[in-house]
């Protein structure tokens, strides 16, 4: 991992469950080692008065416990967990969180977008959904709603929520400004096929989420020279991900699949046939299945990690 100060619980196969480095005083990346070989990064953001949490992983082991111990949360901040979207190691912990019972006392919210509701609902019907245990969600973001990290509205300290779909109909961006730091799922990440299904729609839906994410960036870059450039927190591989760039060379790939000057690769994920386009280190992947929709998912699980 990143830092020295990583620390874990949970030992399977003499490796911890959940591995943490320290990104910033403010950010901490949380890896899970899990069966399914996904390896999510989930991250804490910490706030004045909360302790965000995107994703939950695939529910290997007691992430409330581990996020909320003395070492990860010495202030014992409520947790406001936020859900990128519902593919199962995204959501596997949420039961920790919110169950059909009930928030546990040291959450504030679980949280998913607003944008496909009907499409967020049915988490069960994707793959492995069947062994995500329920979960009960108490929030919808709207389209660019904020989170509120303290006990004022803070245009800095504050995460704008930002709808993104293509990987998923329910798929959402965060961005951090005071980090300048972008959070966006299993959207973009280097090295996999970034999965998308092939229904005719969502690789256009996608184009829109890249094109309005490269609009931010380039907007709040624009307001100050000097500040470093902003970056892309990844679901999975990349935790340090140049966000001007990687978006600019996304939306070429892109043109190139929807103009038909990109070659496609025959290739499998998850038993199934797939049509995967590659350009540079970027590559975004087809489901040759009647139910694509449903079974796309978050990662082929190759276990790379950004070092």
């Amino acid at each position: 991992m990143t830092s020295s100060d990583s620390e874990g619980v949970e030992l399977k196969h003499d490796r911890p469950t959940y591995v943490f480095s320290r990104l910033s005083p403010n950010l901490t990346k949380v890896v899970e080692y899990d069966s399914f070989t996904q390896y999510p990064f989930l991250y804490l953001i910490h706030g004045k008065d909360k302790l965000v949490l995107l994703d939950t992983g695939c529910g290997s082991g007691d992430l409330a416990g581990f996020v909320t111990s003395h070492e990860l949360n010495p202030r014992k901040l409520p947790v406001y967990v936020v859900c990128s979207h519902s593919h199962f190691d995204h959501i596997g912990g949420n039961w920790h969180f919110s169950g059909p019972g009930g928030k546990a006392s040291f959450c504030v919210e679980l949280a998913f977008g607003e944008g496909r509701r009907d499409y967020t609902e049915h988490w069960k019907a994707n793959i492995f959904g069947d062994q995500v245990k329920d979960f009960a969600i108490t929030k919808w973001l709207a389209d660019g709603e904020t989170i509120q990290m303290g006990p004022e509205p803070d245009t800095t300290e504050d995460i704008r929520v930002i709808h993104t779909p293509g990987h998923t109909p329910d798929e959402i961006a965060l961005y951090y400004a005071k980090e300048r730091r972008l959070f966006v799922g299993d959207s973009f990440y280097q090295w996999q096929p970034i999965f998308i299904p092939k229904d005719g729609e969502s690789l256009d839906a996608f184009k829109g989420s890249v094109s309005r994410l490269l609009t931010l960036v380039e907007s709040e870059e624009a307001k100050d020279s000097q500040a470093s450039p902003i970056v892309m927190c990844c679901g999975h591989v990349d935790d340090f991900l140049p966000a001007r760039t990687a978006l600019q060379q996304v939306e070429k790939l892109v043109s190139g699949i929807q103009d038909g000057s990109l070659p496609h690769i025959k290739n499998t994920a998850f038993g199934m046939q797939l049509d995967e386009y590659r350009l540079d280190s970027f590559s975004i992947g087809f489901m040759q299945d009647a139910l694509a929709e449903n079974s796309t998912c978050c990662y082929s699980g190759s276990g790379h990690t950004h070092q």
